[in-house]
């Protein structure tokens, strides 16, 4: 069968490699395509065994670039006899799904985000998921968080949404190069290093962050932040941490290839966001064993997080105070963070084993209704 990936952007993506090199492996003939230009994530695309396709312009969810993405889709469908699409996010959705209103298509929307949007532009965000959820009839969460969001906030039928958990082939993430993670643990000097992988914005709540970092430094306890991600509120952030006198606990250090450098030589994982779909950054930490701080009620956290067990779970309203009193109990050796961070691991690497998977995909692209 000829399958189409249709995704937004041209990162690396462990999560989007792994599906496309199952499905290549199944003896499908996959064919990525992403509405931006080119990028290291078509080369890893390719060197699967997967064609990778580009849009020759930068992404933009302008009418103009979707229906400009129209035409490109619907000549990529006859090029390459496409019998399935596979598109991720609103916008590529949304483009199959004008394109289906005048020929059919078998294709299936994966939705990554729940209510992060409604928060940042709530009237866009409105008008946008409508529309790309009428168009779409076969629709994918990747979390029962998500799910309920679908179904309870915007009205979709519960039977015309499926969960597929992320799948991931852990074998190609790189290791570390343990003489960086000596570097990085020499530069920043400290009893308790604390790592952030986020993007800078208002979801990630990176201020939160920063007064734990302020709590636990009037407690005495020596530790440092490491924040790695970019966004607009760049800024804004390094202004707060001049204005709290933080320069020497928390750095900016911006978007690195390189983070499983960072991972080995962090000791705690700290992400206190207030929206997820089903972040991938936790389960990398968890290739290393390492804790994680996670806040309830976002994203699938409490699909595999249990409390204390292999992670720590704190409440939306009181994270930063919970948060610092774990870091304190780890702090003083009253947590055993080895023995739980190594359960963290052994539950990650089986619920989101690509193996587990990708049957499920299969299922939904046999299951669609042919082409008419």
């Amino acid at each position: 069968m000829n399958i189409l990936i249709y995704f937004p952007y041209n990162q690396r993506t462990v999560e989007q490699q792994s599906v496309m090199e199952a499905l290549h492996k199944r003896g499908h003939n996959v064919i990525l395509y992403t509405s931006c230009k080119k990028g290291i994530l078509h080369t890893i695309a390719e060197n699967l065994g997967i064609i990778a396709l580009a849009s020759e312009k930068e992404y933009s969810n302008t009418f103009k670039n979707i229906w400009n993405n129209v035409f490109q889709v619907k000549r990529i469908i006859k090029k390459y006899n496409i019998d399935f699409i596979i598109a991720h996010q609103q916008v590529p959705a949304l483009t199959v799904g004008i394109l289906n209103t005048f020929k059919k298509i078998r294709f299936a929307y994966v939705r990554h985000n729940s209510d992060e949007d409604y928060q940042n532009f709530p009237i866009k965000a409105k008008l946008l998921n409508k529309i790309t959820n009428g168009l779409t009839p076969i629709k994918i969460a990747p979390s029962v968080l998500v799910k309920e969001f679908w179904h309870k906030k915007e009205g979709v039928k519960e039977n015309n949404i499926s969960i597929i958990n992320y799948g991931y082939n852990f074998n190609q993430y790189e290791q570390p190069d343990w003489e960086n993670v000596t570097r990085i643990r020499e530069e920043y000097t400290t009893s308790l290093l604390i790592l952030s992988i986020a993007r800078f914005v208002p979801q990630k709540q990176h201020s939160k962050m920063f007064a734990v970092i302020e709590q636990l430094n009037r407690k005495g306890i020596d530790c440092k932040l490491i924040c790695l991600g970019s966004g607009y509120l760049g800024k804004e952030l390094k202004q707060n941490i001049t204005k709290h006198n933080l320069q020497n606990n928390i750095f900016l250090v911006g978007r690195k290839d390189n983070i499983f450098d960072y991972i080995a030589a962090a000791d705690i994982f700290l992400h206190l966001s207030n929206s997820e779909a089903s972040n991938s950054a936790v389960k990398e930490v968890a290739l290393y064993n390492k804790p994680v701080i996670v806040c309830k009620e976002v994203g699938d956290f409490e699909d595999y997080i249990i409390d204390r067990k292999n992670g720590f779970l704190v409440s939306l309203q009181n994270a930063v105070n919970e948060s610092v009193a774990i870091i304190e109990d780890i702090n003083n050796k009253i947590i055993n963070v080895n023995s739980l961070g190594k359960r963290f691991n052994s539950t990650v690497t089986t619920i989101f084993n690509i193996d587990n998977v990708i049957e499920q995909y299969e299922t939904i692209i046999h299951a669609a209704p042919n082409k008419q």
